[in-house]
């Protein structure tokens, strides 16, 4: 069959789109190349083939378009042999993205078939996946980088995978820079048949990766976890669990999940293994992965920080108030407030007279810096507070100057008649003396005596016909003699009503 040459033309064409026929009356033409999506060189020679029903007696019209819309001759009156040669010249502004083809019957022009676009460039573009790599064996969870090189192919591309054997493809993501790198988390999902597919969003050009498998890791890191932050120069236990017999380990440590460095090789799968962290592995997403010898099995870890040594901050706690000497009145709510350094989050707190034992307030509480008290029934000239770290009973202060507790305004209060006897002996005392709280609800006589655990009377004390109401009374050693600190015993007498309390005195 005989040629027709055309002219060296400087037009360029790129996208494919549809082959078209057109019939009308007994005519008919079908273009069969190109066929769009190919890409045409500059200087090579190309035919362009299509095939009429019948010959078109008048030849065959040959147009093109840059655009899809604007069409221009490219040849006319072109015998129609179903061929015709065109070479491509050296062009400018390569490549071009927008052209058809078409060819139509010279006689009725409605006779017509438009080609699918295609592209004339000087270079192939090129889009070449490296990573990963056909049999490469991927792990659920894991991050992997999708890799690729490219040739003069555009400026964005969309990345796919499949994992059933392309039955079905997922989009990876739609759009991204066409810089050669993208991070991919795999799926949690096991699959024997997978691939990955890289195309020109812009474009026909594309690329697939070989057949590669995703396995569910057979080492499960327990530490470090992505709640850890290590710190260089310490020392710690990377712990895992191995599933299977993974025999001995080999253990690698990456700071960029790119360049991994070993760790470790040839470790008894025993779960736990000490590690000093060097200074040379100070990151904020650093990732340990292992593999068993024995049975291939593998395991990634979460991302973890490793940062310089920083000694912890001191803990130390200071009582603020009470701390000036303060006197206070039992019954009411007192504020108790102090201030800490380092992470402390829980705190216990005491009170005391001098020379007594820590009383608890609470056993242990919220760390605040505050606590409201209900300050006890009880007189004090010479109290303290003490905050305690609830976790560490070194860290602890107390108050630096005594408070005192009184009755305050609780003496007036209690003026009204009491329904019953209550009687109290208070924590406080003078030299030779002791004080009790004495509730009658009737008058009557009452008698005070503080009695050691001997049997001796070291303070006696009778008042005659004391009014019914609420008095504070003292206990006294008639013979001027110091009531020593001990354990005693109270007795109280008020006409009918007698009681006894087991006290112990402080210093």
């Amino acid at each position: 069959m005989k040629k027709n040459r055309g002219k060296n033309l400087g037009w360029g064409l790129v996208v494919a789109l549809v082959i078209a026929s057109k019939s009308f009356g007994q005519g008919t033409i079908t273009l069969d190349y190109p066929v769009g999506g190919e890409f045409w060189m500059v200087d090579s020679t190309y035919t362009i083939q299509w095939t009429s029903t019948p010959t078109a007696a008048s030849g065959i019209n040959i147009d093109y378009s840059l655009d899809i819309i604007n069409w221009n001759p490219l040849a006319a009156n072109v015998p129609d042999t179903g061929e015709y040669e065109l070479k491509i010249p050296q062009l400018s502004e390569l490549p071009y993205k927008s052209v058809l083809i078409r060819v139509s019957d010279a006689a009725d022009p409605s006779i017509n078939a438009n080609s699918k676009a295609f592209s004339i460039v000087d270079t192939l573009p090129v889009l070449s996946l490296t990573s990963p790599k056909a049999d490469t064996v991927m792990h659920m969870g894991d991050l992997a980088i999708v890799r690729w090189d490219q040739v003069k192919s555009g400026d964005w591309v969309k990345i796919q995978y499949t994992i059933d054997a392309g039955n079905n493809w997922e989009e990876l993501v739609f759009n991204t820079e066409n810089d050669g790198a993208y991070n991919w988390p795999v799926p949690s999902q096991k699959a024997d048949s997978c691939k990955i597919a890289i195309i020109e969003t812009d474009g026909w050009v594309t690329d697939t990766s070989g057949w590669f498998k995703i396995v569910q890791p057979e080492i499960q890191f327990t530490f470090p976890t992505s709640a850890d932050t290590l710190c260089i120069d310490s020392t710690y236990d990377i712990q895992w669990a191995s599933f299977g017999n993974a025999g001995l380990i080999y253990m690698e440590v990456t700071k960029d999940n790119a360049t991994w460095d070993t760790l470790f090789s040839d470790l008894d799968d025993d779960g736990s293994e000490s590690f000093v962290v060097p200074d040379t592995l100070e990151c904020d997403s650093c990732r340990l992965r292992a593999w068993g010898t024995q049975n291939d099995g593998f395991g990634i870890s979460e991302y973890f920080a490793i940062q310089p040594n920083q000694s912890p901050q001191e803990k130390t706690i200071t009582v603020t108030s009470p701390n000036n000497g303060e006197t206070i009145s039992s019954g009411n709510s007192y504020t108790i407030t102090w201030s800490n350094t380092g992470s402390i989050d829980s705190i216990s707190i005491y009170y005391k007279n001098a020379g007594a034992d820590w009383t608890p307030i609470v056993a242990k509480t919220a760390n605040k810096n505050s606590y409201q008290w209900t300050v006890p029934d009880i007189v004090c000239s010479s109290c303290f507070i003490g905050v305690q770290d609830a976790n560490n009973a070194t860290t602890i202060d107390s108050s630096d100057v005594p408070f005192a507790i009184d009755l305050g305004t609780k003496a007036t209060a209690k003026s009204k008649k009491p329904e019953s006897f209550s009687a109290n002996v208070l924590q406080t005392r003078g030299n030779n003396t002791m004080k009790a709280m004495i509730g009658l609800p009737h008058k009557s006589d009452v008698t005070l005596s503080l009695i050691s655990l001997h049997g001796r009377t070291r303070a006696h004390t009778t008042y005659e016909n004391v009014n019914s109401g609420y008095h504070l009374l003292d206990i006294i050693n008639n013979r001027q003699k110091v009531i020593t600190p001990g354990m005693y015993i109270a007795n109280i007498e008020a006409g009918k009503y007698v009681t006894t309390r087991v006290i112990t005195l402080f210093d």
